[in-house]
C-alpha cells in the first residue's frame, strides 16, 4: 500500500516500498512522522535505495537528515537494527556521528558501542553481552576484533568474567580466550582453570597448579575415574582433554 490521506502507512514494510516506488516525495512525507516504525521504514528505504540501482538517489540524503533528528531510544534502536542487518555505510556513518548505542539485543548493542567509539560502556556488561561481544570478535576479525578483545579485558562484573572463561573453555572462542588471559581472568574451579591455561599455551602457569585438586574437581563434576600412581604427577592431557 502507498500513502493514505496524505500520510504513508507505517505498518510492516508498506512505507518503505512506497518510498522506493515514488521517491523523494514519499521519503519527505515519511520523514515528518516520528516513532520507531517510521524510523525503521525510512532507514530500510535509505539502505535499499543506496544499495540498488534504479531508485531515486536523493532518498538516502532525505532519510539521513530526518533520521539524524532521532531522540528516543526506540527510534535509535530501529535505525541501529537496520544498519546491523544491512551494514549500510550511510547508516553506519550516521550512527557513528551521533554516537548512538543500541539498547539491545546484546549483539547489536556490542556492535554499535564499538562502532561509535563507546567501548568503555561495555565494561559493565553482564554475561550475555560479554559473550555476544566475544562472538562478534570471532566473526569479524581485524580492527573490530582487537577493540572487542580490549573491551572484554575491562569487564567489571564477576559473572561476566566467569561467562567469558566458560566461553573460552567450553565454547572454543579464541577471542574469549585471548581476553581472559590478557586480563588475568581465571575460573575459580581448579580443573577449568587448568583447561584455560592449557588452551592458551600458558604451560608454565599450568605446571604450577595443584594437579591433585584439579583432578579431584574434574572427576567429581564429570563422574569419571582417572587412575594415578602415587607420587606421579598426571600428564597434561589428563586435565585438558577430559
Amino acid at each position: 500500500m502507498g500513502a493514505t490521506g496524505g500520510k504513508p502507512a507505517v505498518a510492516g514494510q508498506a512505507s518503505e516500498f512506497a518510498v522506493l516506488r515514488t521517491g523523494r516525495r514519499a521519503a519527505r512525507r515519511l520523514a515528518r512522522i516520528r516513532g520507531p516504525k517510521a524510523a525503521a521504514a525510512l532507514a530500510r528505504a535509505a539502505a535499499h535505495a543506496a544499495a540498488e540501482t534504479g531508485f531515486d538517489d536523493r532518498v538516502p540524503r532525505i532519510a539521513h537528515r530526518a533520521l539524524g533528528k532521532a531522540k528516543s531510544q526506540p527510534e535509535i534502536d530501529a535505525i541501529c537494527a537496520t544498519w546491523h542487518n544491512s551494514r549500510d555505510p550511510g547508516l553506519g556513518e550516521l550512527i557513528g556521528r551521533h554516537g548512538w548505542v543500541a539498547g539491545g539485543p546484546p549483539a547489536m548493542r556490542a556492535r554499535t558501542a564499538l562502532h561509535g567509539g563507546h567501548a568503555g560502556l561495555l565494561a559493565a556488561a553482564g554475561p550475555e553481552l560479554a559473550c555476544a561481544l566475544a562472538v562478534l570478535a570471532d566473526e569479524e576479525g581485524g580492527r573490530l576484533r582487537a577493540e572487542a578483545v580490549s573491551a572484554l579485558a575491562t569487564l567489571d562484573r564477576t559473572d561476566a568474567r566467569g561467562a567469558l572463561c566458560a566461553l573460552a573453555v567450553d565454547g572454543g572462542s579464541p577471542a574469549a580466550l585471548d581476553a581472559a588471559l590478557s586480563a588475568g581472568f581465571l575460573p575459580g574451579d581448579p580443573a577449568r582453570r587448568a583447561a584455560l591455561l592449557f588452551l592458551g599455551g600458558q604451560f608454565s602457569r599450568y605446571a604450577e597448579l595443584d594437579f591433585a585438586e584439579a583432578l579431584a574437581g574434574w572427576n567429581h563434576r564429570h563422574d569419571i575415574e582417572i587412575g594415578t600412581t602415587t607420587g606421579q604427577e598426571p600428564e597434561a592431557t589428563d586435565i585438558s582433554l577430559r
